[in-house]
């Protein structure tokens, strides 16, 4: 009998120590396989997604659902696609900051604050953020594809062809005259664009949301190569 027990135990510690981890770690990777934005990932980026795809196991076998990884894998391709936005084609970065502005509004769908957070870049980790993240995720949602569609190309364009980012004098010739435009629109509330917070310009988080989404939106209607140049330039400014 005590020998039945301890193959018994010994039966659960091999299948909680190898059997689980091989079936999550296949799990991951069937869900992933046929991501356009995760293949792309390793193409172009194969060091920096090897770093991820360990810490996704980790998340995956600590008990995150495939859904959760699949969100995981969307973000950091996204976060990707900023950090080497500034070595990007000219089409490639005016395209994704189009489609940051279109995820970004979605997203303050279901809260104005989760608007202005993802346009600059400071994703909360809240409920009502992974609620609206879930929305776009959907396969039925097309800006899902849009918006893998420019995190693609610029993956693509900045590890094959990378472009030199405009200069600080560059992006601010550029950007004044179109501030100078919008503060007569919005007066001090354009401060929020300096990285002052909109509280303390009274700028609730719609208002917030709109003044992001004309900023940018002001930049990717300047002719391509010139859009390009300050969007690379920005970025860059940016650490991104």
């Amino acid at each position: 009998m005590g020998v039945l027990v301890g193959f018994v135990v010994v039966g659960m510690m091999i299948h909680r120590q190898v059997v689980v981890p091989a079936i999550q770690d296949y799990e991951l990777r069937s869900a992933l396989k046929e991501n356009r934005l995760f293949s792309a990932f390793q193409q172009y980026y194969p060091v920096e997604f090897e770093s991820f795809t360990t810490h996704l196991k980790k998340a995956y076998t600590s008990g995150e659902s495939i859904d959760a990884a699949r969100a995981e894998a969307f973000t950091a391709g996204q976060a990707l696609a900023l950090k080497h936005a500034s070595a990007a084609s000219d089409d490639a970065i005016v395209q994704l900051f189009r489609t940051q502005i279109e995820v970004a509004r979605e997203l303050g769908k279901t809260a104005p604050g989760i608007c202005f957070a993802s346009i600059t870049g400071k994703l909360p980790n809240s409920a009502d953020f992974q609620k609206a993240q879930a929305a776009i995720m959907d396969s039925n949602n097309p800006l899902k594809a849009k918006a893998e569609d420019a995190m693609i190309d610029v993956l693509r364009s900045s590890a094959t062809d990378p472009q030199k980012p405009g200069t600080r004098e560059q992006v601010i010739a550029t950007v004044t005259p179109l501030v100078q435009a919008m503060a007569q629109k919005y007066g001090n509330k354009l401060r929020i664009l300096q990285g002052v917070s909109p509280s303390s310009v009274g700028v609730d988080d719609a208002t917030a949301c709109d003044i992001m989404a004309d900023f940018y939106g002001r930049v990717t209607t300047l002719a391509p190569e010139k859009a390009g140049t300050v969007l690379r330039g920005m970025s860059a400014m940016a650490g991104r």
